[in-house]
Order: structure tokens, then C-alpha cells, then sequence
């Protein structure tokens, strides 16, 4: 779940983050493979795939599972931070997307508009 999020803001603390359904010994679908590849570096996909390594905040920060690590008390406040900043980005590329899209319905079909992607 947390690869395949837009932005991921995690708290610094005792955690440990990683793909849980290697380390239970949890054949992982296509999906969560793709979605670790792309998110993931190269090193630390091998780590996390073939020998279900986990990482503290700081180390998943680095190898690609979280995007920024703040204190507890200031989560709130930079996802929101993050949230304003990307709110007019995000409603151009669906303002964009409608418009291509009803004029691709017409000779093409009904158009998936659902996608995520990483912030710019």
C-alpha cells in the first residue's frame, strides 16, 4: 500500500518499514513487484525482495519507501504543506485529462482517467 501512494511522508521513531510479505515468506503479486521497482532503488529492491530487509525511517527514506521523514508533531502539518502545494497541479492534469478525453469518447470508447503519479 504505501508504494503505491503519490507521496509518502513517514515519522521519524522505531519503525521498521519494508515489503512485509517477503519477510513472512509471502510470494508477492506482480503488482507490489512493479510498483517496487519503479519506487525503489536498484540496491535496495534487491535487499528488500531477495532478502527481506527492513529499514528504519531515515534508511527506507533513502532506498525509496517513504519521500520525507519529520518529527511526529510535524506530520500534519507538512502533508498539508505538501497537499496545498500540489492542489492546483493536480486539478490541471484532471482538468487536461477531461478534456482530452472527451474529445478522444466520441471515437475511441469510454476513457480510464484513474492514474496516480509522482508529484513533480
Amino acid at each position: 500500500m504505501l508504494l503505491s501512494a503519490d507521496y509518502r511522508i513517514g515519522v521519524e521513531g522505531p519503525f521498521n518499514i519494508g515489503l512485509n510479505e517477503v519477510k513472512i515468506g509471502m510470494t508477492m503479486h506482480h503488482v507490489g513487484i512493479t510498483l517496487a521497482q519503479d519506487r525503489l532503488g536498484k540496491a535496495a529492491f534487491q535487499r528488500s525482495v531477495i532478502n527481506a530487509e527492513m529499514f528504519n525511517p531515515q534508511g527506507a527514506m533513502e532506498a525509496g519507501f517513504l519521500d520525507k521523514v519529520v518529527a511526529v508533531e510535524q506530520l500534519m502539518p507538512t502533508a498539508l504543506a505538501w497537499r496545498r502545494s500540489s492542489k492546483s497541479s493536480i486539478c490541471r492534469r484532471k482538468k487536461h485529462q477531461t478534456q482530452s478525453a472527451q474529445g478522444l469518447a466520441g471515437h475511441h470508447g469510454p476513457v480510464d482517467l484513474r492514474w496516480t503519479s509522482k508529484p513533480a
